[in-house]
């Protein structure tokens, strides 16, 4: 009994980390796409500022 009452302890602490560790990697490609936006518009807006300084 004891043994059984172990292993579906240790299942259930398996199981809620890895969908622990599922929402984190969510969030983290959440973010990285964020990232990714922010540095596509910093560099148009250094492109845009270059160009009148080069004519």
């Amino acid at each position: 009994m004891l043994k059984q009452t172990a292993i579906a302890a240790l299942s259930l602490i398996l199981l809620s980390g890895a969908a622990i560790a599922g929402e984190g990697n969510d969030n983290m490609k959440a973010m990285r796409d964020r990232m990714d936006a922010q540095l596509q518009g910093q560099s148009q807006q250094q492109v845009q500022q270059q160009a009148p300084a080069q004519k």
